[in-house]
């Protein structure tokens, strides 16, 4: 139950757990099995969590494992839930030391999403706008010089086409987002507000995105202020430098990685 939360297997129906019999006739849990990330906010079946956990199907948090984990009587919990946060965060190191290897910027994809226990990444609504928008203007890099050049218009009209956008929620309270457009292959907007930097919410809702993202299209492209933390951010997860606009800012590319057949 924790790791499909943390790790976002939203496959989690009742026919993915099973008991097996032992030559005694005792029954006993089978060892995990079909546990992977399959999460896709457009897909029927992926969108939320077939399994019920604290009634919940969406926005779990570690209170409602806290709280299931209680009504079974489960101890020590909170050290369950710390061990399979910190099981997913090695799941890089444990792909390279096999030789698997890893898609451009996906080094930390699977490591960010156990860090959205603590809070939700979710389909923005339109009701979101107002929230978004308002941290958008309180960033501390890439501010707009003229804030009204974007609107919340703009968010409706960019929510409208060929677009995905998230945002991470955290107790009712919307402290990241980011929107990509499919048609453009552009990443539009990646945000989170100043009082919750360096929590790990930019890294997760980029990783969701891009495994979103890189199912419909191969290549990325952004723009962003040089020599600030955001020009770092990316480079660190494969963009390549490819110039700068007509108004000065870096111009980003990442292609997604497709590995060929496996030798027999």
């Amino acid at each position: 139950m924790c790791f499909n939360v943390i790790s976002r297997n939203c496959d989690d129906h009742t026919k993915n757990t099973s008991f097996l019999m032992d030559p005694q006739g005792v029954w006993h849990l089978s060892p995990a099995y079909d546990i992977t990330f399959a999460y896709d906010p457009k897909n029927v079946w992926l969108k939320q969590h077939q399994m019920s956990i604290n009634g919940k199907r969406l926005d779990i948090t570690r209170a409602d494992l806290l709280a299931v984990a209680k009504e079974m009587n489960i101890k020590k919990a909170d050290a369950i839930i710390d061990e399979v946060v910190a099981g997913v965060k090695k799941w890089k190191t444990c792909r390279e030391e096999g030789g698997d290897g890893c898609e451009a910027g996906g080094g930390d994809r699977e490591a960010a999403l156990g860090e959205t226990l603590m809070g939700m990444i979710r389909e923005m609504l339109h009701s979101d706008v107002p929230a978004a928008h308002a941290i958008r203007l309180r960033v501390r890099e890439n501010r707009l010089s003229d804030p009204s050049v974007v609107t919340e218009q703009d968010y409706h009209d960019f929510m409208a086409r060929d677009t995905m956008s998230w945002v991470h929620e955290l107790d009712g309270v919307i402290t990241g987002f980011v929107m990509v457009d499919v048609e453009k292959q552009n990443l539009w907007a990646l945000f989170v507000a100043p009082e919750h930097e360096g929590k790990g919410i930019g890294r997760a809702l980029h990783e969701v995105m891009l495994i979103w993202y890189f199912q419909r299209s191969d290549t990325l492209l952004l723009s962003t202020d040089p020599n600030t933390r955001a020009e770092g951010f990316y480079r660190k997860r494969g963009y390549q430098h490819c110039g700068h606009s007509k108004n000065g800012e870096s111009l980003f590319e990442l292609r997604r990685v497709r590995r060929g057949p496996m030798a027999g």
